[in-house]
């Protein structure tokens, strides 16, 4: 089959099967979202008492991004937040990226304290108790390395309140108090499955903080959690060209590929997405649930 007429054939079968897939939703679904909470902070003992400083915003509903920002002579700290919410998909990612300076050529600043804290809130509906993927990739680095003497730590956490307000056991990732000292970088990626129910209120918590910072010091952190609330492939996985959308240049990876098996010429491994070696409609079905999304 010619190329055009796979490119005719499939746009034919993703016709009709988008029409079909619109009529129904998944038993769990994103609602509604917000960045309810950013905050960087500068704190200092008696020696310091200047270095205390605190920006904090608190956007809310539906928001998607918040900034704070704080300064003084002793340095800076900043903190960004913002949701990209993937609603037919039902999919949001979260990014952080925080970081902060220490001013100055030489000393160590005791008990001086710099941090980051924030809450982004998902409320979804959903007929039953279902599952999250919850996926995670976060680095880190302190800088010059060979001074590396402070406290510091990061975790990035999932908060479940229950119908009656009552809170899980925090969700951590990493553990709460890991990174711890050393090593001066690092990156912690991986995924796990969170079971929520039916009534449940989700909160993704993030703070971290260094403790004692030298002048001359200077840290960033960054980086994104993923929640999927139906499970199965994530639109990362259906955006070929990782432009954070899935459209017609997407759909001509599927064409050129379409009907091929591994090991003819053209067979595109990335779009086979249930990995039977071979591209047909069962890839489709996923492409579909994520086209124009």
């Amino acid at each position: 089959m010619k190329s055009a007429q796979k490119s005719a054939v499939l746009i034919a079968v993703l016709a009709t099967m988008f029409c079909a897939a619109t009529t129904s939703l998944g038993a769990a679904y994103i609602e509604d979202y917000g960045v309810y909470k950013v905050e960087a902070r500068i704190t200092g003992d008696d020696t310091h008492p200047s270095l205390t400083k605190i920006d904090s915003k608190d956007p809310g509903l539906w928001s998607t991004d918040a900034n704070a920002y704080v300064s003084d002579s002793y340095g800076t700290v900043s903190s960004s937040w913002s949701i990209s919410p993937h609603m037919d998909a039902n999919e949001a990612q979260v990014n952080i990226d925080t970081s902060y300076q220490v001013y100055g050529t030489g000393g160590l600043y005791r008990d001086s304290y710099a941090g980051h804290d924030g809450e982004v809130h998902f409320n979804y509906h959903s007929d039953a108790p279902f599952t999250v993927n919850y996926y995670w990739d976060m680095t880190w680095g302190i800088y010059p390395s060979d001074e590396l003497q402070n406290w510091f730590a990061q975790a990035v956490r999932l908060r479940i309140y229950d119908s009656g307000g009552v809170a899980r056991p925090d969700i951590g990732v990493p553990p709460t108090n890991a990174p711890y000292f050393n090593p001066w970088n690092g990156r912690y990626t991986g995924s796990t499955q969170i079971n929520l129910g039916a009534d449940d209120w989700l909160f993704i918590v993030f703070t971290s903080g260094s403790r004692d910072r030298s002048a001359g010091e200077w840290e960033t952190r960054s980086g994104n959690v993923y929640l999927d609330f139906d499970g199965g492939h994530r639109l990362t996985d259906v955006d070929f060209n990782h432009d954070g959308s899935v459209n017609m240049v997407d759909y001509s990876f599927f064409a050129q590929t379409w009907l091929l098996s591994a090991g003819q010429d053209g067979y595109l491994e990335v779009c086979d997405l249930v990995n039977d070696d071979v591209i047909d409609l069962n890839d489709l079905r996923i492409f579909l649930e994520f086209w124009l999304d």
